[in-house]
């Protein structure tokens, strides 16, 4: 096992004074989006639901692959499939992960890699149902011009997190290069923090996700060298219902599902709409709005279909988990590989007219 090596306390420090000038008058990324949009509001995950039918689903506003759920939100999709949803908007992505583990939600939109971390500490189990959309370049490897190609990782110091997607995106990559983990010098930081310390040269690379892949890039001669755009399907974005749901009311389940794909069928239909609809979700600019919605894939049905049958790519989930759960039990996120029974559900993909 590879040892740790955490960014020195002063660089941080420095980091995070950098990115508060930096990022002072962006789009809202280090603001209060609560504040500064009155249509996102911090839910109370504390409070059951006032209606025993209904579903309690969680949402972050900060990944563009959710945001078709403000169109069946403001378009009353939801009702339209008979769908009984109280939608809640997220600021913090991880508050909401532990609220679908505690049982204070009943479905979630998350990272599939957290899903494998997760699922043995849900009270009410974790199912995945659906994949809304996998990473499809909004999370990239950005370094030095002193880094041309792949092979060129060996020797240099990278800022990745810990046992999150951006450390596994360099894994995939290290592995494509055939380069082992140990040949590069990994310091492990928030992806904020990483990408001001590579701005200020303390780093050779970062792997980051939007927005803080543009603030690496603001280093004079840094570029892209790779991106999850280069492993399709190696970051599924997926939702995740209780067991417990599905078990006593299997109708709201697949009317959730019906849900996300009439709404893309509306994003079909009435695309300038629906990027307003979107764009007022995402607290952006429209250039930024447009830019990270181009890094996303969503997946229609018969995508989803392919993504829950078993193969030997990234674009099937059953390969993607014995991945990521490989290279969890390697960083020491989990201790055993998650039995996939009853992890993956299809059939309410597969049951969409």
């Amino acid at each position: 096992m590879r040892a740790e090596r955490i960014l020195p306390i002063g660089i941080i420090f420095i980091c995070a004074l950098c990115l508060a000038m930096i990022w002072h008058s962006s789009d809202g990324f280090l603001s209060n989006p609560s504040l500064d949009n009155p249509d996102i509001t911090m839910p109370d995950i504390t409070t059951a639901s006032t209606a025993n039918h209904s579903i309690r689903f969680g949402c972050s506003y900060d990944w563009p692959g959710w945001w078709p759920w403000a169109i069946a939100q403001e378009k009353q999709l939801f009702e339209a499939n008979s769908a009984h949803v109280e939608l809640q908007w997220f600021d913090d992505y991880y508050e909401a992960l532990d609220a679908l583990a505690q049982g204070a939600l009943d479905a979630n939109c998350q990272v599939f890699n957290d899903t494998l971390v997760m699922v043995e500490q849900a009270v009410d189990g974790e199912v995945v149902v659906l994949v809304t959309d996998y990473s499809d370049g909004n999370d990239k490897i950005i370094v030095t011009d002193q880094i041309t190609i792949p092979t060129h990782l060996a020797g240099h110091r990278f800022g990745v997190e810990r046992g999150k997607l951006t450390e596994f995106l360099l894994t995939l990559a290290l592995e494509k290069a055939g380069i082992s983990h140990d040949d590069v010098d990994i310091r492990y930081a928030n992806t904020n923090v990483g990408a001001i310390a590579f701005v200020a040269g303390a780093l050779d690379g970062i792997v980051a996700w939007q927005p803080d892949w543009l603030t690496a890039l603001k280093r004079p001669g840094s570029h892209e060298l790779l991106s999850s755009h280069d492993f399709p399907g190696a970051i599924p974005q997926v939702v995740v219902v209780t067991q417990k749901m599905i078990s006593e009311q299997e109708d709201e389940v697949q009317a959730l599902i019906n849900t996300w794909f009439d709404t893309l069928e509306f994003i079909r239909l009435h695309p300038d709409e629906s990027a307003k609809i979107m764009l007022r979700r995402s607290t952006l600019s429209d250039s930024n709005y447009q830019h990270f919605m181009q890094g996303v894939h969503l997946l229609s049905a018969t995508e989803n279909i392919a993504a829950f049958t078993p193969g030997e790519t990234l674009e099937h989930l059953s390969f993607t988990a014995q991945k990521a759960a490989d290279f969890l039990m390697d960083v020491e996120e989990i201790s055993l590989s998650p039995d996939l029974t009853g992890l993956l559900e299809d059939e309410f993909v597969r049951r969409y007219e």
